[in-house]
């Protein structure tokens, strides 16, 4: 039978706001899943920098310039929404005899039921139409905005939106098991999550965890990210429960960089949110699948987009892509045979597009704050940005500054979380406590190597050189590397690397230092530039936090052509921004609530009035 698949989106998910990555949040399940073996971490995956962009690009394998979707977010009541004769990974799925189902956020218009998800392929729908909203009363704009199919939830108030997601699709998952004894049907469950996106609201329980973090912010911050992480595991937990699970494909992607100004971190990159740094459009993205994908865990460092998951998810599956006549074609690779080879770690992509967006090219900017850039793509190691890339444009630091030693370490529930990742692993007394991270290695920066057999040595071994502040051990080289600085952490399942907690962090360089930038910001206030075309030039392999612009550079004036003319060709085939003028940014006045006499945001038209493709 072919395999089930669970698509899970994060919204707002940083890079550096997993443990996984090297995150001071913990998120043990979500490592287990990434880290572990039968899966595949996506070591160069890309996508838009914004929530509706990134959706359109994830659902329909095209790049957002040729849906229109590219420019920005999708206003509550706007009209119109991803064009109809797009279809979406839904329909592909259904076609093929599969049950789908939707649980979360949408984002992508709802003027009729036609651009909803019940008219986009999916059988059943729970969850809210718009871009974001309260996490425990689900208002948006002072009116509730949760459906369950075409039906308002109004009895859902104080219950916190991470966990009724979950517990929907807890039940789809029981309901399509006690069916799928009669139908055989597989599932596909698309579950994009409200977290880890503001409002920064948490369960007080899990914010207790928290408490050694004293930027209140971040502190909530990582309390939604595990409690997300918690969720997600009990989600599992359902299809294990019900035997689905050996046999189901589970992928993992944040919708777009985390905005830095709200609480998220996307260390050691550059930028975030909204922006073409590799902190806005550089994603956290892994496949993980118990039965289909190879026993050992693998690094795949070859590129890939959100645009490619349409394809390679119904390559998992096995299924043929329906006939897809919309123009223009599809944009998407399929890059599942490369996941499961074993030795493939480059795949078949040579380049991905950032982004087309031709709103603010005129002499009077249509959008003037919704600067991100005007065309960028990466080729290789190289990647060129047309316009300035966006604020923020820092290497931005996590929002917190507490010492776990000083301020004591959070304490995981056993029962979800299993043992805590915190403190010495093999528990031998020593005044030495470090934070441990299982399946990474700290490169570089080496004060000397010993000979060490468990991770306490190296522990040890760090606390006794004073100006050690991290380590990696390698268990079958037995020996430990000690380090003056805590390097960007490296994904390998050989290794095990720590930090000393009794030692405060080593704060990030000067973050404007050297750069030709005037302002560096980690805050969200640009405005458009002057200058919408200059190019940016960066060689990722050797300057991957992007800072220095290789553009003026004779050397690399091939390249630049290079990039240029590959560029040149999406920019000719990218289409108008459905949203580009500031009268289509706005509310349909008919989709006012009071004015239909509703409490909560629903579809106000009949019928499938805009297409405009």
């Amino acid at each position: 039978m072919a395999p089930n698949v669970l698509l899970v989106v994060s919204d707002d998910m940083g890079w550096n706001d997993v443990s996984f990555h090297g995150s001071e949040i913990q998120t043990p399940f979500l490592d287990s899943l990434a880290l572990g073996a039968n899966s595949v971490h996506l070591q160069n995956y890309y996508g838009q920098s914004i929530c509706t962009p990134a959706r359109s690009s994830i659902l329909t394998g095209r790049y957002a310039s040729h849906t229109g979707m590219q420019h920005s977010y999708w206003i509550q009541g706007e009209a119109g929404g991803l064009p109809l004769h797009f279809p979406t990974l839904a329909n592909h799925f259904r076609a093929a005899g599969y049950s789908t189902h939707m649980v979360g956020k949408w984002h992508l218009g709802f003027e009729s039921w036609d651009f909803s998800p019940l008219g986009r392929g999916f059988d059943s729908f729970f969850g809210y139409l718009g871009g974001g909203e309260d996490y425990l009363t689900h208002k948006s704009g002072g009116f509730v905005d949760l459906m369950s199919d075409k039906s308002a939830v109004l009895d859902a108030e104080g219950q916190y939106s991470t966990e009724l997601f979950a517990n929907r699709s807890i039940d789809v998952i029981h309901a399509h098991a006690h069916a799928a004894a009669s139908e055989s049907r597989p599932l596909f469950l698309y579950l994009a999550m409200q977290a880890i996106h503001s409002p920064l609201q948490a369960p007080a329980e899990w914010v207790e965890h928290y408490a050694w973090l004293t930027d209140t912010r971040r502190r909530t911050l990582a309390a939604m990210t595990s409690c997300l992480d918690a969720q997600l595991s009990r989600v599992v937990g359902a299809l294990r429960m019900t035997g689905l699970w050996d046999n189901t494909v589970f992928a993992f992607s944040a919708d777009n960089g985390g905005p830095p100004y709200v609480a998220n971190s996307n260390w050691p990159m550059r930028g975030g949110k909204w922006t073409s740094w590799e902190g806005g459009t550089h994603l956290v993205g892994f496949v993980h699948a118990p039965t289909a994908l190879p026993a050992p865990h693998k690094n795949f460092t070859g590129l890939m987009h959100q645009c490619d998951w349409v394809p390679t998810l119904l390559g998992a599956a096995g299924v043929t892509v329906l006939n897809d006549t919309a123009s223009p074609p599809m944009d998407g690779l399929n890059l599942w045979p490369y996941l499961v080879d074993p030795a493939d770690m480059n795949g078949t992509r040579t380049s991905v597009l950032l982004n087309v967006d031709p709103t603010n090219q005129g002499t009077a900017p249509h959008d003037p704050h919704g600067w991100s850039g005007y065309a960028g793509i990466r080729m290789g190691q190289f990647k060129l940005v047309l316009g300035d890339p966006g604020v923020p444009n820092s290497w931005c630091w996590p929002n917190q500054n507490g010492s776990v030693a000083a301020l004591g370490q959070p304490v995981w529930p056993p029962a979800v979380h299993g043992p805590q990742l915190k403190g010495r692993v093999e528990g031998q007394p020593s005044h030495a406590e470090c934070t441990v991270r299982q399946g990474s290695c700290f490169p570089g920066n080496d004060i000397a190597s010993v000979a060490a057999n468990s991770t306490s040595a190296c522990c040890d071994a760090c606390w006794a050189e004073p100006t050690c502040k991290a380590w990696t051990f390698h268990p079958d080289e037995a020996k430990c590397w000690i380090k003056r600085i805590e390097a960007t952490p490296k994904l390998d399942a050989a290794c095990v690397s720590g930090t000393m907690d009794a030692r405060p962090p080593v704060p990030p360089p000067e973050p404007c230092a050297a750069t030709e930038y005037s302002i560096c910001t980690c805050a969200y206030n640009g405005t458009v530039p002057n200058n919408r075309m200059a190019p940016l030039l960066f060689d990722l392999d050797a300057d991957p936090r992007e800072t220095t612009n290789l553009a003026p550079s004779p050397t690399h004036a091939d390249t630049l052509a290079a990039l240029r003319a590959a560029l040149q060709i999406y920019i000719d085939s990218a289409v108008t921004p459905l949203n580009m003028l500031p009268a289509e940014r706005r509310a349909d006045p008919r989709s006012n609530p009071t004015a239909r006499n509703r409490t909560y945001w629903a579809p106000w038209s009949t019928s499938a009035v805009r297409d405009e493709l």
